[in-house]
């Protein structure tokens, strides 16, 4: 396959070396590809990465893209998968807001309030399956529990209502790598909206996955689906979160996936959004590539956060 599309190759142990498609020196073979990872790196022009589809993406044939990640891509994603047994259980004493919704109960009527005023309407109660503990340990507790792509309880997360608290978010104890957070209400083939967590999931309202955090390790289930289903990705961290965004735009776009970046001021998140923010940015949508990724640096460098 790499002989019909970069053209002869000569071969380094483990590695082999092949003609440049990005630099286009047709005259050294200065991109060494290993044979073992798959990791790529041009001498000449500096380019490298952990799949070949920016490689292959230069010789403008899906058909060799395509054999590529039949043939080797998947093959790699699958076998990096550990197969860990994930035990959901509900915490002590939850039951449904909607149920309780009328209750007298101090906790759970300041509990329905919080969640009014961060503009959940009756639709979102059921919808996220948000819930309380009135008779648990710590009554003033929201708790969102996640469903997978079966209906099956996976994982849940859960906010203090009071901002002092010295434990504002407790989760499941459940491995977040293993489970991909309200995987049921994921449309794989449309565009997904990648958000930091359920506040922002809510306030979106878009085809969304929550990364329940900032950060998307490879080894992640929603980063191996993510790829597996070469989606069309648009990041949508919080305005504080550029570079963790962007390490997590180049990941992706390594792996195949197209990616794009909506756009959020420091300090804000989509949580904390008006509708009218929230429109303009969508508007906003840019697409990812190595130029943007280049110019973000620079930008960071110049603002002094990244040293």
């Amino acid at each position: 396959m790499l002989k019909r599309r970069l053209g002869k190759a000569s071969s380094q142990g483990e590695d082999i070396a092949v003609c440049c498609p990005i630099c286009k020196d047709s005259k050294k073979k200065k991109l060494s590809i290993s044979l073992a990872s798959w990791n790529f790196h041009c001498w000449v022009c500096g380019e490298k990465g952990k799949t070949l589809v920016p490689v292959l993406r230069k010789t403008k044939s899906r058909d060799i893209i395509s054999e590529y990640r039949t043939r080797f891509l998947n093959q790699k994603i699958e076998t990096e998968r550990e197969e860990v047994e994930q035990k959901f259980e509900y915490p002590d004493g939850f039951v449904p807001i909607v149920e309780v919704q009328n209750s007298k109960n101090p906790n759970v009527r300041s509990v329905f309030s919080y969640l009014r005023n961060r503009g959940l309407s009756d639709i979102d109660l059921f919808r996220y399956r948000v819930g309380v503990t009135p008779g648990g340990k710590d009554p003033r507790r929201v708790y969102f529990i996640s469903l997978d792509s079966d209906g099956e309880e996976n994982y849940f997360i859960s906010r203090s209502i009071d901002d002092k608290s010295r434990q504002r978010y407790v989760n499941s104890q459940v491995d977040k790598t293993k489970i991909i957070f309200n995987e049921c209400d994921i449309n794989w083939d449309e565009p997904i909206f990648l958000v930091e967590g359920i506040f922002d999931q809510i306030r979106l309202g878009k085809n969304s996955a929550c990364l329940l955090g900032s950060t998307l390790p490879e080894s992640s289930e929603l980063f191996r689906r993510l790829v597996l289903n070469e989606c069309e990705v648009v990041l949508a961290l919080d305005g504080d979160a550029k570079e963790k965004s962007n390490r997590i735009a180049n990941s992706l776009l390594q792996y195949g996936c197209s990616v794009k970046v909506m756009p959020i001021s420091a300090p804000k998140d989509l949580g904390s959004m008006s509708k009218n923010e929230i429109e303009a940015a969508l508007a906003s949508v840019a697409g990812w590539g190595n130029k943007t990724s280049l110019l973000s640096k620079i930008g960071m460098i110049r603002s002094g956060s990244i040293l």
